[in-house]
């Protein structure tokens, strides 16, 4: 069975996925990061081969008089420090540090010159990377230039036109008396209440019974580690909506007809992809007694409940009203939100253009992640996540990474294009609602989020929206 994990694709909601500077604008990794929590899973990839339409390679030169300044002042830090026998600390001669230390000394010149000469010949040839530099033709001796040679990814050259006139539909959303009855319906389950059935009668569809079972594996369907004399599924007491559809429904479907007392004995085949994976596929022989029957009783709204749950309505009528525009505004949204997804999934259709390797590495790694907490809220424990096959999970990701990176780059061409910014106004008012669902002060959500170095994401996925906001009411109604 192949391996997935949940995803959620909304255009409308995600933050870019490009990270780096890129003609003056920040860009970040795909993910919400207010109340960002990570798995440490070992689902990291080895650096990835770039896309060669969009690498480039600079020679980086040092010159000798640098490397040797640079040198004889981290020799002079080494003298102060270092404790070489048959000297006094602070005494040990240069040429001793040079020798003793050589390696030492290499390491921490290159990593102290070579970013600061790499950045310097990059921005002279006008080109802003996005991945680290894969360093290659190294020469570093004494005395002499030291030379390298730097590979890396740049964003493509996009060329986004007549964006705004792409067709895309926009449905009327209107609720039907019989919609609205069943959302009401839905509503009126809130205050639902449980009572025992008093008259002698078997079990239906919405009871709810009280059961006590035991499943034993038929011969030769338990695993070697099932012990033979225990029954692999029993519940003392477990209720269970008979006609349900939780993980009981076919224990349930069983009982169907039994009254109060009684005692039933059926054999249940779980279905291969079964949520519960002890007995996927696998054949059980129950035993089960119905404890007790309840019948769900949902009453109709009242006055007094209506004033529980609004603030503004006080009587039924009213809040019928109320509920009324309320789901109206809601299917809008929704509607709004999928034909918005439309437009860019159009977009992203519309235009090609070489995407770098690295952007979708990195929204690879958004992807499992976002995975990986929907899975751990759903109760996985993390040992079971580490036996995941990362490998192919990400292979079964990789589509849909590649046009996230797409869309983010398209958004953000379309964004510069049209002079769309964020305000300060418009980031306050964001991060007044994200702190109200992390329960943190807006001040403590932004010290966070700026110590961390996410609060551009946030800044970006308003652009964002702001972006998708502004072609939907510029695009023509298909």
């Amino acid at each position: 069975m192949v391996e997935t994990i949940p995803t959620e694709t909304d255009h409308t909601s995600e933050p870019n996925a490009a990270t780096s500077q890129h003609e003056g604008h920040e860009h970040h990794e795909g993910h919400d990061h207010a109340g960002h929590e990570h798995h440490d899973h070992e689902h990291h990839h080895d650096a990835p081969a770039t896309n060669p339409e969009c690498t480039r390679e600079i020679s980086i030169d040092i010159p000798a008089d640098v490397v040797t300044k640079e040198e004889d002042a981290l020799v002079e830090q080494y003298r102060r420090h270092a404790k070489v026998p048959g000297f006094r600390q602070g005494k040990v001669p240069a040429t001793i540090i040079r020798r003793r230390y050589a390696a030492n000394l290499r390491e921490e010149l290159v990593e102290k010159l070579l970013p600061r000469y790499f950045q310097e010949e990059a921005q002279k040839q006008g080109l802003s990377p996005i991945s680290r530099p894969e360093i290659s033709e190294a020469t570093v001796e004494v005395g002499k230039p030291w030379h390298f040679k730097a590979t890396f990814e740049i964003f493509p050259v996009l060329e986004v036109h007549d964006y705004d006139r792409v067709t895309v539909e926009k449905p009327v959303v209107t609720v039907t008396d019989e919609q609205f009855e069943e959302e009401i319906k839905r509503f009126r389950e809130n205050f639902a209440r449980h009572e025992d059935v008093t008259e002698d009668r078997g079990l239906t569809d919405g009871d709810w019974a009280k059961v006590s079972f035991e499943g034993w594996f038929k011969p030769g369907e338990g695993d070697a580690v099932e012990p033979a004399d225990k029954p692999a599924h029993t519940q003392k007491e477990r209720f269970l909506e008979i006609g349900g559809e939780d993980l009981f429904s076919l224990i349930g479907n069983n009982l169907r007809g039994a009254k109060k007392d009684e005692t039933r004995k059926f054999e249940v085949t779980y279905p291969s992809d079964f949520r519960w994976d002890k007995v996927a596929g696998k054949t059980l022989d129950y035993t089960a007694t119905v404890n007790a029957i309840q019948q769900k009783i949902v009453p109709e709204i009242t006055d007094e409940q209506v004033q529980q749950v609004s603030q503004t309505s006080k009587t039924v009528e009213e809040f019928r009203t109320e509920f009324r525009e309320h789901l109206l505004k809601s299917r809008q949204h929704e509607a709004e939100r999928e034909s918005k997804n439309k437009l860019v999934d159009i977009l992203v259709d519309r235009y090609e253009f070489p995407i770098p390797e690295t952007l979708v590495q990195r929204q690879l790694d958004t992807r499992i992640e976002r995975g990986l907490r929907a899975l751990a809220y759903q109760g996985m424990k993390e040992e079971d996540m580490r036996k995941l096959d990362f490998q192919r999970l990400r292979a079964g990701q990789r589509d849909g990474a590649i046009r996230e990176v797409k869309a983010s780059l398209i958004l953000d061409s379309i964004a510069e294009t049209e002079k769309i910014e964020v305000s300060s106004e418009e980031l306050d008012q964001e991060l007044l609602r994200l702190a109200q669902s992390t329960r943190e002060t807006p001040e403590a959500l932004r010290k966070r989020l700026e110590e961390n170095g996410t609060l551009g994401s946030i800044r970006e996925r308003i652009r964002t929206e702001k972006t998708i906001d502004m072609l939907y009411n510029k695009v023509t109604a298909a």
